[in-house]
């Protein structure tokens, strides 16, 4: 793997940690192995701190809010069809968006929920068995890392 792909990786979670405000900046730097510097860096120039105070709506309000934006533009692409006049069509460019929108946050739920599940059951490892714990974490990230990929 190239350097420049490894720090988009390194910074994609490290910025998905730092959101879920689990562990501190420096745990997050010292396990993915970044300068604290560098995280500073990402977390000014990208504005984490805006995105994390915007994720205070939960996924599964905003997938609500989209589900009844989906059904109003189904309603009104009904109407359009049902009534008899030639310059009201169907809008089917709304459907296509907020599906493709509903779609991504879907994915983007179930990827956190991996990582939520799997930040948990490491905690629980550490305290089990710490050597275990490391391996376990090596290949957790790489599974991650692989399952962020497929989102994209």
């Amino acid at each position: 793997m190239k350097k420049k792909d490894i720090v988009v990786n390194q910074k994609a979670l490290a910025r998905d940690l730092y959101l879920r405000d689990i562990y501190t900046q420096k745990q997050i730097c010292n396990d993915i192995g970044i300068a604290e510097k560098t995280m500073c860096d990402w977390i000014k120039k990208e504005k984490w701190d805006d995105l994390k105070k915007s994720l205070v709506t939960s996924k599964a309000e905003q997938l609500k809010a989209l589900y009844e934006q989906m059904a109003y533009v189904n309603k009104r692409n009904k109407d359009a069809i049902e009534d008899e006049d030639p310059t009201t069509n169907p809008n089917y460019d709304d459907v296509a968006k907020i599906s493709k929108s509903i779609e991504r946050l879907e994915k983007e739920a179930g990827i956190s929920e991996m990582l939520q599940t799997g930040i948990a059951f490491l905690k629980y490892m550490q305290n089990e068995d710490t050597d275990a714990a490391k391996v376990i974490s090596k290949w957790f990230y790489i599974f991650m890392q692989d399952k962020m990929g497929e989102t994209k």
